[in-house]
């Protein structure tokens, strides 16, 4: 074997090898950006339901506080 066929061999092997290494790479990325994803989502999905719990709560808050105020401070 010749050194321009060692070369051309090399050559073959590291671009391989680099191809490899930026595919692993963005994969990596990837799979950090869907994890970031998910954070956020689990955030976005506790805040929706905070304010679903409040705005079915408060009828009930209202009742409550209503069924303690005197009879003359429940008309303005």
């Amino acid at each position: 074997m010749s050194a321009s066929d060692r070369l051309a061999a090399f050559s073959q092997l590291s671009l391989r090898n680099i191809v490899a290494y930026f595919l692993v790479k963005m994969l990596a990325q990837n799979l950090k950006g869907r994890a970031d994803m998910k954070k956020y989502g689990n955030l976005i999905f506790g805040i929706i339901g905070w304010l679903v719990a409040v705005i079915m709560f408060f009828p009930i808050f209202w009742m409550a506080i209503t069924a303690f105020k005197p009879t003359g401070r429940l008309f303005p």
